[in-house]
């Protein structure tokens, strides 16, 4: 369901993708708000860029960096990431007259 609202020809939309710079009602959402992805690709790009950097979330019994987090599928990239409550996937359900940020 698409909650964009249109006035004047103009969309609004509840969030803007922080990689395509496109509204968005419905993605991945990073750190509690921190980052959105439109795009599950993008989304996959931001966690391995991600886990290639990022010791605590993402680390081994050792503690370091996975540095390899290109053997992951993409699947598993995904899961790995949710179950250590780095992303979700969402959408905003609000009424479309109200609470619209972005002007795209």
């Amino acid at each position: 369901m698409k909650t964009t609202t249109e006035t004047a020809g103009k969309q609004y939309y509840a969030r803007q993708c922080d990689v395509t710079r496109e509204g968005m009602n419905e993605g991945y959402v990073f750190c509690d708000g921190v980052f959105y992805c439109k795009y599950k690709i993008d989304a996959i790009a931001e966690i391995r860029k991600d886990m290639r950097k990022d010791e605590f979330l993402f680390g081994g019994d050792n503690g370091k960096p996975d540095p390899n987090p290109n053997g992951l599928t993409d699947d598993e990239i995904l899961e790995l990431s949710h179950e250590n409550n780095y992303h979700y996937w969402t959408n905003w359900d609000e009424d479309p007259d109200e609470e619209k940020e972005y002007l795209l």
